[in-house]
């Protein structure tokens, strides 16, 4: 029973550890996307941005 126990929890270790990796990759990847949103939402402004009256207009 002890050894099933350990078995157990053993797994259970192996889980949490593969779960803490993955959510440690995902807010990365998150941060990541952030990042590249807010560049092309600064892109976009610049592109969509009225001209500024050209001199002789």
């Amino acid at each position: 029973m002890d050894n099933l126990n350990q078995q157990i929890q053993s797994k259970l270790a192996l889980e949490i550890a593969q779960l803490s990796l993955d959510k440690a990759t995902l807010q990365a990847q998150l941060e990541q996307l952030q990042q590249q949103n807010a560049e092309l939402q600064q892109q976009l402004e610049e592109a969509t941005a009225p001209e500024e009256t050209k001199e002789g207009e």
